[in-house]
């Protein structure tokens, strides 16, 4: 027994030597806030907080009609001193903050900042704070024995600045337990709306209690709610500080039981194993570090497939991690038709930005997603992607054939878009644009392969997939002899953005007037990322071949 606690001890050590390469106050100042602060908070609150944050993207919460619930909560957050905000030391903005407040079971000693009419705020916002003042109201029944709680408003960090252990870090910052006890804090109470909050809750600790049911999320007109990633719902996760009490005074007789010299020696022996490790430039250590010990020379990093454009110096993109020994990358023919639409009916439109934002569903987005998956299908240019150790198909590529002369297109079926919603209609608006304009910008090309949807499940992304899969199986030279004069992508999500400018792809034309992203209403098109606009890119197979590998 004594052993096996050693050996979690030991794999203690080397976790907290990993973390501490990973200390976000190197980076970042984490400073407790105040009122004077409210005005910072409240900017990065509506116009990044909002648009991110899955509940809120998935009720169509904007900066105008989320203001007052946003000023409310950051009010009464700020009337206590457990808030903090997150300054980059580089740029010296302010990327982030934790607002907490203080709940009593007799609610006559909460602070109310002012008196806010729910009732008069939009569907969405009533749904969520019906969600959440239903969970503020249960915790006093699942946890009788408590009367004050602190409770866990919203901590955010942009997106620009996340996985760099600043959720973590943040959790109880500048908390003392003993303190809070001492003043009588029963536990801290947080209603975890997003996927990341609640498996970071869980992993420190945290007890969930309850978590709201699929009824909460149904519109009056009966429309289901749907989120931008894995959240499914609002979780209530508690930290008794009582109970944590107890436990730090078990961990203490447990410790004293233990003979240092025995601690001294299991040390001895892991640092050893360390350095033994690293110096072999094993994987297994170097990951324990951030530290990647094939960084400089990668053997996945040359590894190309027939036909890629890495075959030709003019177009070869950055090394990347080969992902081929996890995914199989298959042909994709009409039989596949089945299953590339349920993976894009049920994930791709909750997750593409401009789908996201101009509120597609699985209902509204069906025809004109039917449509786009069988005009693909008619040529030999699609791809799914299958991962291998659960056998599932987590992505896809769709890619057609564009003719000036329009007449030679293939149209699968009429598409009626003037029957379709508002967002689909302004999407298919300002795709229709960029696909006509790309002739009058080129006007010596007839023919083009055109790019027309890639997509990755959230679960498999960071992986180098779409890296992979961005020419995967695309012969250039039998292109040109085809009359392909180029490819083309009308990019809608910033990452797809970035990825073609990174392989060589050119920046031809972009959505740039706001006039574009407007609901008929005069209400603005906002989007859940850093998605700004559509833009059109290019590459030409022109050259290709021309210079010698």
């Amino acid at each position: 027994m004594l052993s096996r606690g050693l050996r979690q001890i030991g794999g203690t050590v080397v976790r907290c030597l990993a973390s501490s390469s990973r200390d976000p106050s190197l980076k970042y100042e984490f400073i407790p806030a105040a009122a004077k602060d409210k005005g910072p908070i409240m900017d990065v609150a509506l116009n990044h907080f909002l648009y991110t944050e899955p509940h809120s993207v998935a009720l169509g919460i904007t900066r105008d009609s989320g203001k007052d619930l946003i000023d409310w909560i950051v009010s009464k957050s700020l009337h206590y001193p457990y808030c903090y905000t997150i300054k980059h030391r580089e740029s010296g903005k302010i990327i982030g903050f934790r607002l907490m407040s203080v709940a009593h079971k007799d609610s006559t000693k909460d602070f109310d900042p002012f008196d806010l009419d729910i009732g008069k705020c939009e569907e969405g916002i009533q749904i969520l704070v019906s969600i959440l003042d239903s969970m503020k109201k249960e915790i006093w029944k699942y946890r009788p024995e408590a009367s004050k709680i602190l409770r866990r408003e919203i901590t955010f960090v942009h997106k620009d600045h996340q996985r760099q252990g600043i959720a973590q870090y943040l959790l109880h910052l500048g908390l003392d337990f003993e303190k809070l006890r001492a003043e009588g804090y029963d536990g801290l109470q947080s209603e975890a709306s997003s996927k990341a909050n609640q498996t970071l809750l869980a992993k420190n600790g945290y007890k969930l209690l309850a978590e709201s049911t699929r009824k909460s999320y149904t519109r009056k007109d009966g429309q289901p709610i749907n989120f931008p990633d894995e959240t499914k719902c609002v979780q209530l996760c508690y930290l008794n500080l009582r109970k944590s009490r107890e436990f730090l005074e078990a961990g203490e007789k447990i410790r004293s039981t233990i003979d240092p010299c025995e601690i001294d020696s299991m040390l001895s022996r892991v640092f050893r194993r360390v350095a033994r490790e690293m110096g072999r430039g094993g994987r297994r250590v170097s990951s324990f570090f951030s530290v990647d010990a094939s960084a400089k020379v990668s053997p996945t990093a040359t590894r190309r497939n027939k036909g890629d454009i890495g075959n030709d110096n003019e177009y070869a993109s950055p090394p990347y991690r080969c992902p081929t020994d996890k995914y199989d990358f298959l042909p994709a023919g009409a039989r596949d038709k089945g299953t590339i639409m349920d993976i894009a009916l049920n994930d791709f439109i909750y997750t593409e930005p401009h789908s996201v934002a101009l509120r597609m569903t699985r209902e509204n987005g069906k025809a004109i997603i039917d449509w786009i998956v069988s005009k693909s299908l008619h040529h030999p240019y699609c791809y799914t992607i299958r991962h291998r150790e659960s056998g599932k198909t987590v992505g896809f590529r769709l890619m057609s054939v564009a003719h000036r002369d329009s007449t030679k297109n293939f149209d699968p079926f009429e598409l009626d878009i003037a029957k379709c919603t508002e967002g689909i209609q302004i999407l298919a608006g300002i795709n229709d644009g960029m696909k006509q304009e790309i002739w009058r910008l080129l006007p010596e090309v007839e023919k083009i392969l055109r790019r027309e949807v890639t997509f990755v499940n959230s679960a498999h992304q960071r992986q180098g997939i779409a890296q992979h899969l961005l020419h995967h199986g695309l012969d250039f030279q039998q292109l040109k002899a085809e009359g392909f004069a180029g490819l083309q992508s009308e990019a809608s999500s910033r990452a797809n953005q970035h990825l073609l400018a990174k392989n060589g792809y050119k920046l031809l034309m972009e959505t740039t007037t706001r006039k574009s992203y407007t609901w008929k209403d005069g209400q603005p098109i906002d989007f859940p990322d850093e998605t700004k606009c559509m833009q059109l890119y290019f590459l030409s197979l022109r050259d290709y071949g021309s210079r010698k590998n």
